[in-house]
Order: structure tokens, then C-alpha cells, then sequence
């Protein structure tokens, strides 16, 4: 049987409520449970005030205000059944308690012979939107009893949902007498239970009339006990629409949504705080639910995880979680550690918790191990790349050297290692940072399996587009001290900067052209004089490509492909650095690298989102080899075994 009514008007009607509790033989908390009102009510409180319930229904308050340490609480109803059924409940075992039969409109009570009035719910109950001249007389029937019967500094707590209507009253009766001042409290009841967000009003009584009309105060209830001053009623208004419109929000994401949804987080002055991304997955039936708060790291939020759905979901699928709240920071805004942070959200986290979580623990995370920049090196502007920074960083114990492009904060475009001698630190390019470029060389193996034994007299031709800061060609010419080296880039500006900060060298062996990789394969394939042994395809994206950073995809298409097989050799490799998250994309792009080259090989890096596809020209097969195990590696061993073991993660994708 449904007890609730279907008319608003029929809150305020005493015939209604006498059938609403014969029908009804448990407690009904109308607007939640204690503890959700528990932590503003009782900081206005004293255990040895004297506390007024009007309209107390079948809630609980007053054996909940009783158990926490307020024994001195009167309830009043006009239902003469359900104060027998409170009276009879707690006679025993709260005999301080008392309930009688009274209207609010009309209180015994002596003038100033209360400390606290209490309403929860019941001005909502006689005051309904669709209000007529009745229900006005009404409230302020029993508005002027509470004023009368409240001492001086005795507050009137009023718990409501706080429609407009029922706010636009309180302020029109309490404020304008200058005797009141007013503050509202949102606070955090169980938004999956009922979507409105519960208020707090609390109505303080002055001795006197104060010579101006007071703000209203509104305070949300948040760690961060801010209080905002508010002069007009219109404005108030607008921030508990925002309230209701978070909860509505907040009460439809706690049921099982599949589409990601996103909110702006404001400070109280409409100032925009932080960006909120939800990435929901279902568990499955008889998993439990799960959500992890994720801050997004410092310029990253425009970087393929973090500003794609597809990006987003990989990291929810990487963190396990059914729920992943994606929390971004705002450029210009300042912030504590990662313990303030989430303290300053942690409210608006638990109302956005799955069902059957809002009591669990919810874990906090980032992405990145702290660094330290301790050395600008260099930096600079050009056409082509735009703002440049070289940085001598500082990553736990490690120092690198990092060329990074203002355009593309997240992407690290160059780094070295350096290395501490005679107490001051160099670049170090007998090693590799960067995974991906021993796949790379790795990839030489389908040119000659001796290649390491004979790495020292063997006679390459090498082809490396996409110079940038020189550190995969420095290696392969230092590596490979008889072979040649062609490097192609159109920024000649980075490549001053390989040479000058990151020891690209200038030899016979080492040819860098400053021209559009395009062309310049064009060219080649034209003339037909060069043959090389490998190419190695190592150029970023346009920031703007969220699917794919590298390499641009003018790159990967057939005709380009077609001429750089044509410059191979006969048992020549193409190896490709492919940079991209998406793995739709990534299959996408082997289905069209195959339509050139028949044969063709992959190996994935453990901790980067590289990928690099390896097409040789030779069918060659290309064993496993065995590591060897030695006590003491100097750097170009390391650099082997580092090799070797790229070589023996290769995946044969034809």
C-alpha cells in the first residue's frame, strides 16, 4: 500500500497523518538518518540546553539526540497515536524523554523557557509549494511561537529540502526584523535513497533588533569550513539550485550508468576549482562495487589517458575499479598536497559512490613519482616546435637531461642520463633511456644475426627520421663505430640543441638533413643511389591527434611505405615507433603497414606506450637467445644484454 501522498497540499492536512502512521508500524526518517544531520545540529547545542521537537512523527531524533548526551528533550505531535507509540518505547529506557500531544501553533510553553527548537521536515509538511492563504496563517502561526518560546541566543534548527518557497518565507519573516540572524548548512544525506539535497537552517535570536539588516550565511559541509556572507536572497537561491542539481546528478550516477559524465567543481563565488570526469563500469553479478579518486597529474590533462573516453577508460581498466572519479586541477588555481585535496573533495566523492559503498574506504591515487627540476639549461622559441625547455632533472636518486616542448608538456622528446664526474655532472649517451630505441637496434637482426658479435667491423647504412635531440643516432654511431649514420629532421633548431646539450657529434659518419622526412624518402627513392640497411621511423604527432602521437599517419601511408621499401636493402628492416593508446588504432595501422610489407613483428615496452613495429624484407627467422648472466656489466654490455632482451620479446604479427 502506498502511504505517501499524491498531493502536495495534503502534507499540511492533520486527517492525512493520522492514516500515514496507522499504516505505517515503523520509524520514517523523512530526510535521512541522524548521523547525516548529527554534525551540524549538535555544534549548536548544548548537553544541558533545554530542546523543542515540534512535529516529531515516528523519527527516531529525539532517542538519537538522547543517546548522544542531550537528555532534556520535549516532542510535541498532533497525533495522538504516535506519541503513545514514542511515549510507550522509551519510557524505560530514555525516561527523560518527553512526547505530548501539541500543535506547533499552539505551544504551552512559557516565554523563553527554550535553548533549541527543532523542525525536521515538518514546516516542509505545512507549507506546500502549491500554499494558500490557510497553510500561511499556519506557519506563521507556529513561526511565532518558536519566537516566543526561544531564549535569547536560542536558535530554531530547521531541516528541509528547502524549496524556494519555504527559504523565500524564513528569510521574509526571521530576517527583516534585524532580531535574526540566518545561516544555511547543505549537508550529505544518502543521495541514492532520495535525490534532493538536505539543508539545514539554523535562525538565531538576538536580545535586541541590530541596527542593519543581517547577510544570510551559507556554509557547505565540507572539511573546509568556509562561510559565505550572502546580501540577497536571489543569489542563495542559485547556489541551492546548484546543490540540487549536483545531487540529481550525483543520485543518477550512483545507479549503474555506462556513459562517461562530467562535472565542474566551483568554489562558492563561482570560481571554477577543479574538473570531475566519471568512467563507470558495472561490476558483475556478486562483485562488489569499487571507486578510486584519481588526480590527474600537473600537464598531462591533454594527453591522450586523460582527455579521450577511450584514454579514460584505460585507466579505469587499469586500476580495477568499477568507478573511477577522474579529478583534473585548474591552471591558475593554487593547491595543497594530495591529503588537502582530498580533503577539500572528499564530500563531493562519497555522493557520487556506487550503491552499497558510501561507508567504504575510498583510495586516492596519481600517476607520477615526484620530480624536481634543478637546472634550466636552456631554453627557447621557433616557428616549427614553438616554446622549447632543455631541464636537468631530478627523479629519486636519478639525474636526466629532458628536451621538452611546451606544446606537448606530457611527451619527454629527448632524455639522458648524467652522470657524476670529478663532481659535476655530464651527459651520458653510452646507454639508451628510452626502451623502445633497443628495439630498435634489436630489430638489426633480420639484417645480420651476428650483428652484436660483429657490431665493431660491421659496414650499416642507417636511417634514422626524426632526429630531435640526437640520442638514438649518438648511440647507433657510437655502437656501430664503422657504420654510417643519416639522420633526417625539419627542425633544424632541435638538432643544435642534440649537438650542444646532448652530444650529437659531427663526423663523417654522421649526415643530418634538415628537410621534411617526405621529401626527403622521395628524393631517395627517386635517385635509387643509397640503399640502407634499416629505417627507423622515430617522429612525433601533431598534439592534436588524440589517437595517435606517432608517428603522424601521413607516415604510415601505402605510397610513403612503398618508397621506403624501395630504398632497403635486400635483408633490410623498417623499424616504426608507434605511440598510441588506442589499440583499435593499433590495429588499424598494422592492417595497412601489411598491405606493403608481408612480414612483420612487434615488440611492446613494459613501462612506455611505445610500441614498435618491426617489417623486414627477409623471411629470415629470428630465434630466441639466451641471456647471459654476468656479475659485472660495463655500459656497452648493458647495452647488449639490453638489446638481447628486446629481441626476445619479439611477437610475430603474420
Amino acid at each position: 500500500m502506498n502511504i505517501l501522498p499524491t498531493d502536495t497540499k495534503q502534507f499540511a492536512d492533520k486527517d492525512y497523518w493520522e492514516k500515514f502512521f496507522k499504516n505505517r508500524d515503523k520509524p520514517f526518517e523523512w530526510y535521512g538518518k541522524y548521523e547525516d544531520v548529527a554534525g551540524i545540529i549538535e555544534h549548536y547545542m548544548k548537553v544541558n540546553d533545554k530542546i523543542f521537537q515540534i512535529g516529531c512523527g515516528s523519527s527516531e531524533l529525539a532517542e538519537n539526540l538522547y543517546d548522544n548526551g542531550f537528555r532534556n528533550v520535549e516532542s510535541i505531535d498532533t497525533n495522538t497515536a504516535v506519541i503513545r507509540d514514542q511515549s510507550r518505547k522509551n519510557v524505560l529506557t530514555r525516561p527523560e524523554l518527553s512526547f505530548k500531544v501539541e500543535s506547533a501553533t499552539k505551544v504551552p510553553n512559557p516565554d523563553q523557557s527554550i535553548n533549541i527548537v527543532i523542525d525536521k521536515g515538518t514546516l516542509d509538511a505545512l507549507y506546500p509549494n502549491d500554499f494558500d492563504d490557510s497553510h500561511v496563517q499556519m506557519v506563521e502561526s507556529m513561526f511565532n511561537e518558536v519566537k516566543r518560546i526561544l531564549t535569547v541566543n536560542g536558535r530554531y534548527l530547521v531541516i528541509s529540502l528547502l524549496q524556494n518557497h519555504i527559504l523565500e518565507k524564513i528569510v521574509s519573516f526571521f530576517r527583516f526584523t534585524n532580531q535574526y540572524s540566518i545561516r544555511v548548512h547543505c549537508c550529505d544525506g544518502d543521495v541514492s535513497e532520495f535525490p534532493m539535497p538536505l539543508f539545514v537552517v539554523v535562525i538565531t535570536k538576538f536580545k535586541v533588533s541590530m541596527p542593519m539588516v543581517l547577510p544570510i550565511e551559507y556554509m557547505q559541509n565540507n572539511p573546509i569550513k568556509v562561510v559565505k556572507k550572502i546580501p540577497e536572497l536571489g543569489e542563495l537561491i542559485d547556489i541551492m539550485a546548484g546543490e540540487r542539481e549536483f545531487n540529481m546528478f550525483a543520485a543518477l550516477k550512483t545507479k549503474n550508468f555506462n556513459e562517461p559524465a562530467c562535472m565542474d567543481i566551483c568554489k562558492l563565488d563561482g570560481t571554477l576549482r577543479y574538473k570531475m570526469w566519471i568512467i563507470n563500469n558495472p561490476p558483475q553479478t556478486g562483485q562488489e562495487p569499487s571507486m578510486l579518486l584519481f588526480l590527474v597529474p600537473d600537464g598531462e590533462e591533454n594527453s591522450f589517458l586523460y582527455s579521450t573516453n577511450k584514454g579514460r577508460e584505460i585507466i579505469r581498466s587499469n586500476c580495477n575499479v568499477s568507478r573511477l572519479l577522474m579529478l583534473y586541477k585548474v591552471k591558475g588555481q593554487e593547491y595543497g598536497d594530495c591529503d588537502e585535496i582530498n580533503a577539500e573533495v572528499r564530500n563531493f566523492v562519497m555522493r557520487l559512490c556506487p550503491p552499497n559503498l558510501r561507508n567504504g574506504k575510498i583510495a586516492f591515487t596519481t600517476s607520477r613519482k615526484s620530480t624536481e627540476v634543478v637546472k634550466i639549461v636552456d631554453q627557447g622559441y621557433n616557428d616549427i616546435t614553438g616554446a622549447w625547455r632543455v631541464a636537468d632533472i631530478k627523479d629519486s636518486d636519478d639525474m636526466t637531461r629532458q628536451l621538452i616542448f611546451d606544446v606537448c608538456p606530457n611527451l619527454i622528446q629527448t632524455e639522458v642520463n648524467l652522470v657524476k664526474k670529478k663532481g659535476k655532472f655530464s651527459v651520458d649517451v653510452s646507454v639508451l633511456n628510452s626502451q623502445y630505441h633497443y628495439a630498435f637496434v634489436a630489430g638489426l637482426a633480420f639484417v645480420d644475426n651476428q650483428f652484436l658479435k660483429n657490431r665493431e667491423s660491421v659496414k650499416l647504412r642507417l636511417g634514422v627520421l626524426g632526429v630531435g635531440g640526437g640520442v638514438l643516432c649518438t648511440f647507433l654511431h657510437n655502437f656501430f663505430p664503422t657504420s654510417t649514420i643519416v639522420g633526417v629532421d625539419l627542425d633544424r633548431t632541435v638538432v643544435d640543441i642534440g649537438h650542444k646539450h646532448f652530444k650529437l657529434p659531427s663526423s663523417d659518419r654522421m649526415k643530418i638533413f634538415i628537410e621534411d622526412a617526405i621529401d626527403f624518402v622521395d628524393r631517395e627513392a627517386t635517385e635509387a643511389i643509397n640503399k640502407y640497411d634499416a629505417i627507423y621511423i622515430d617522429i612525433a604527432g601533431a598534439i592534436s591527434d588524440a589517437e595517435i602521437n606517432c608517428p603522424p599517419i601521413c607516415f604510415l601511408d601505402k605510397e610513403f611505405l612503398g618508397k621506403i621499401k624501395k630504398i632497403l636493402t635486400d635483408k633490410g628492416v623498417l623499424c616504426i615507433n608507434v605511440v598510441s593508446r588506442d589499440n583499435e588504432m593499433h590495429a588499424n595501422l598494422q592492417s595497412k603497414i601489411q598491405e606493403v610489407f608481408s612480414k612483420m613483428y612487434q615488440t611492446v615496452s613494459e613501462n612506455d606506450v611505445n610500441q614498435v613495429i618491426i617489417c623486414p624484407m627477409s623471411s629470415i627467422y629470428i630465434s630466441q637467445t639466451k641471456i647471459p648472466t654476468l656479475p659485472q656489466v660495463n655500459a656497452t654490455q648493458e647495452a647488449e644484454l639490453s638489446i638481447l632482451r628486446e629481441l626476445n620479446n619479439f611477437t610475430n604479427l603474420t
